[in-house]
């Protein structure tokens, strides 16, 4: 069955919380994954202020 992974953690989470049991991923691994997910968000900024800082000095 394809389930979309999302979900599937949510819905994990919420047996856990119902049969109190440890759920699939755990809440450390949950803060590691949103912490490399916001760096990736400013690396990506940082890149695209420098890509158009050099395309902006280049057309001048």
């Amino acid at each position: 069955q394809n389930v979309e992974p999302l979900r599937a953690e949510i819905e994990s989470f919420f047996d856990a919380g119902i049969n109190h049991s440890q759920p699939v991923v755990s809440g450390a691994d949950g803060r590691r994954a949103l912490s490399l997910a916001l760096r990736t968000l400013e690396q990506i900024h940082e890149h695209t202020l420098r890509i158009g800082a050099a395309s902006f000095i280049q057309n001048s």
